[in-house]
């Protein structure tokens, strides 16, 4: 008598693709499960390949970019030091990503503060994405802690330059966080415009200042997408020790709405703005 084929192999490519997406979340090794069958193999492989999420350079630069393309790509990259050509690299990524023509570019930096020295090769790299969501943390010996005054080492410190990335190419970005930014010598809060942002609707900013509490009302009122503004220890002053609090946000709205500078009103933007408590 005939062996008889198991069933699971001659599933439906649908029923299989949901199998397969289940089993893929739950396995230590997804790669094994593409090993039980070639049509498996067929229908994992592009799945697998769909959304990558990357967490070192050298995994990205190794991945060979060819059919069936990714549909998204998350790089997660903590940059201990300048190490002799990573921004390098980072810019044969970028241009092997552009070719792939991503639904989704997802970028999430962890930069040590010693990077403050290679601004030109941070700008340089910066200006070519495109993402569609962009995280940068300026990593610190103390965590999340803020760091005391004078260790402005601490801090990525927002030139002109560096804020223009923001306000020139980011067509694209739906959602941005920033953490730990001296503000002293330009403003972030500034670079956000719906002209040049017209799908950002999320932006969450910590450890940030010196900071204007007009600029956060003139940004808001410049999206009228914005869905959520997440703020953790905004700073009014230069020593970042006096915090913006909710009620000044309030005032701040009020007061401009009275002067005619903005037309937005805070009744209308109060619930998509969190502040949360410093730790």
């Amino acid at each position: 008598m005939d062996e008889q084929r198991p069933v699971v192999y001659e599933l439906p490519v649908e029923i299989l693709s949901r199998i397969i997406a289940l089993a893929l979340k739950m396995h230590t090794r997804p790669a094994n499960i593409l090993c039980v069958h070639r049509k498996w193999l067929a229908v994992g492989q592009a799945m697998l390949n769909s959304d990558l999420v990357f967490t070192s350079l050298n995994g990205l630069l190794r991945f060979p970019y060819k059919a069936p393309t990714p549909r998204s790509i998350t790089f997660m990259e903590t940059v201990e030091d300048n190490r002799d050509g990573f921004w390098d690299g980072f810019r044969d990524v970028l241009n092997a990503t552009k070719a792939c023509k991503l639904d989704r570019l997802v970028i999430k930096a962890q930069l040590h503060y010693s990077n403050q020295n290679h601004y030109d090769d941070i700008y340089d790299v910066l200006k070519r994405l495109d993402p569609t969501e962009f995280e940068w943390h300026l990593r610190t010996d103390k965590g999340s802690v803020m760091p005391a005054y004078g260790q402005s080492q601490y801090w990525v410190h927002v030139t002109r330059r560096l804020a223009l990335i923001f306000r020139s190419r980011w067509a694209e970005l739906e959602s941005v966080k920033l953490v730990n930014f001296d503000c002293t010598k330009a403003s972030l809060f500034r670079a956000f415009d719906s002209s040049l942002h017209p799908r950002l609707s999320r932006i969450h900013i910590e450890q940030v200042g010196p900071v204007e509490v007009g600029e956060i009302v003139s940004a808001v009122s410049r999206l009228p997408n914005l869905e959520e503004l997440v703020l953790t220890g905004i700073y009014r002053d230069k020593d970042k020790n006096m915090e913006i609090t909710v009620s000044e946000l309030a005032d701040a709205f009020t007061n401009a709405n009275r002067e005619g500078t903005v037309s937005v009103a805070w009744d209308d933007v109060q619930h998509k703005i969190r502040f949360i408590d410093a730790v």
